[in-house]
């Protein structure tokens, strides 16, 4: 089941280039970043917490002292100027095929030191190993049309076949029906299937080391998501995996925390335990809306336990969060989600055909133990549009239009919140039906059709329903200031 992030529109922004003169400095803050693309119609978020969305993979990057950001601009036109290690994943997406010079920058950015994580699905599904051959094999590797199984009398292990990485002495990997890889020169096998079904199809990953820059095209989706234990990132040796993964990619790391003026009587606390994000000065980051902050007369703190009488600023939650003080006041910044479970034929073969036991509990979002106290919450979808099969959405806040991007939707159950900006008129998406070709089949838009709000606040919270409002990459646009200034009169 998909969760598709359709981000490929060029939003051509004045200001523009202000964006790449925060990737000169970007080395210099963190140890590493992790960019997950979404400018090319991809599938899957980082900050999704949902069955199928991306979290604890972003979990494991942040505990590796790495950061993770979403592009959402045209490759050709980020990837040149960035400087800083940086290992760019290119998912699956439902647009199939790649222009030119997208692969001519990738390309580009590989020779000069970047490294590339590209992700595969099997049977050719979407298209997408048909897209993503036009890219891997300027790198010598390309993936078959089929799926790798196990010769094993076990169903499920038939199907989430135990393979093997040599070079990271790990035994007990666990894919889900993997694009089986051809590979010439210059690659080496990655992972192996350890019991074939078909000899010919035991490569599902590759790795190549012949440019500054390495490459690793791995034949599996699922490996990456969320699901359970038994399952996804959870099983096996997965999570151990892309931890050796980062640690192979990015041996010697050194971070450097910004730092704010001190000595105020008010402080804004940043919660940066078992979240999404932190102080680092990234693209993704949000450092330049707490300095604004900061500037305001506010001392910034940050960890897990927030001083008394704190603005305690939450972005991006990836994890249940602890029981924060109703002292505190709240600035909370979400993002879209998503529940395939919503979608009864996905869920029969969960617990059917596959026999997991799925709590839905499990994947409730985070800020919700936090907003629903105050008759808020944030649900199990992302905004999309009347027409595109997409997750861009256009709204108005002041007079001023602007862009949201993969938008959580928040629930006004109270009614007693003051909503200070609504999105143009679109839909709740809760997941997406993997059945067709047809982008335009795949998205399933029921529930009501009409603007949502995006921007909303009470007393002692002020929600945020969209990361990218406020982060460093969109910051010069007139949206954070408005925002800004709303939030200064709200403090």
């Amino acid at each position: 089941m998909y969760i598709v992030f359709k981000l490929g529109r060029m939003y051509k922004q004045k200001k523009f280039f202000i964006l790449f003169l925060n990737l000169f400095f970007v080395s210099e803050i963190f140890a590493f970043q992790v960019i997950v693309d979404q400018s090319n119609h991809q599938v899957y978020s980082a900050f999704d917490t949902g069955f199928a969305g991306l979290s604890q993979f972003s979990e494991i990057v942040y505990k590796n002292k790495g950061h993770v950001w979403q592009n959402y601009e045209p490759l050709e036109e980020v990837l040149p100027k960035i400087k800083s290690e940086t290992l760019l994943i290119l998912g699956v997406s439902l647009i199939h095929s790649y222009k030119k010079e997208t692969i001519d920058a990738v390309e580009n950015y590989v020779l000069k030191g970047g490294h590339l994580l590209v992700l595969l699905e099997h049977d050719n599904f979407f298209n997408n190993a048909k897209k993503q051959n036009q890219l891997i094999q300027r790198f010598g590797v390309k993936a078959y049309y089929g799926k790798a199984m196990a010769k094993e009398r076990n169903w499920k292990k038939n199907i989430w076949p135990q393979a093997q990485s040599p070079l990271f002495n790990l035994n007990n990997i666990r894919l889900f029906l993997p694009a089986p890889l051809k590979y010439g020169k210059n690659n080496t096998a990655l992972l192996k299937i350890m019991n074939p079904l078909n000899k010919a199809y035991n490569v599902v990953a590759t790795i190549n080391e012949s440019q500054k820059g390495k490459v690793i095209v791995l034949g599996d989706m699922e490996i990456l998501w969320n699901m359970q234990k038994d399952t996804g990132i959870n099983f096996g040796d997965n999570k151990n995996f892309f931890t050796k993964m980062l640690s192979y990619l990015f041996p010697q790391r050194q971070e450097k925390k910004p730092k704010f003026n001190q000595g105020f009587k008010k402080n804004l606390f940043v919660y940066t335990c078992q979240n999404g994000m932190d102080l680092r000065d990234s693209l993704g980051g949000v450092t330049k809306f707490i300095k604004g902050i900061n500037r305001l007369g506010y001392n910034v703190k940050y960890g897990c336990k927030a001083p008394k009488d704190s603005i305690v600023l939450i972005t991006t939650p990836i994890k249940k969060l602890p029981q924060l003080d109703a002292n505190h006041k709240f600035i909370l910044v979400a993002d879209g989600q998503s529940n395939d479970l919503k979608n009864k034929n996905f869920e029969s073969i969960l617990k059917n055909d596959l026999r997991l036991k799925i709590n839905q509990k499990v994947y409730d979002y985070p800020l919700n133990k936090i907003l629903r106290p105050y008759g808020l919450e944030i649900n199990s979808s992302s905004l999309t549009p009347i027409k595109d099969p997409s997750f861009i959405m256009e709204a108005e806040i002041k007079g001023s239009p602007l862009i949201l991007r993969r938008s959580a939707v928040i629930s006004d159950i109270s009614h007693k919140n003051d909503i200070l900006g609504f999105s143009k008129k679109g839909y709740a998406l809760e997941y997406v039906v993997p059945q067709y070709n047809d982008v335009n089949k795949i998205f399933e838009k029921k529930g009501d059709l009409k603007k949502y709000p995006f921007l909303i606040k009470n007393e002692r919270v002020f929600l945020i329903s969209d990361l990218e409002l406020i982060n460093n990459q969109f910051y010069h646009l007139p949206q954070a200031k408005i925002i800004e200034n709303l939030i200064v009169k709200w403090l």
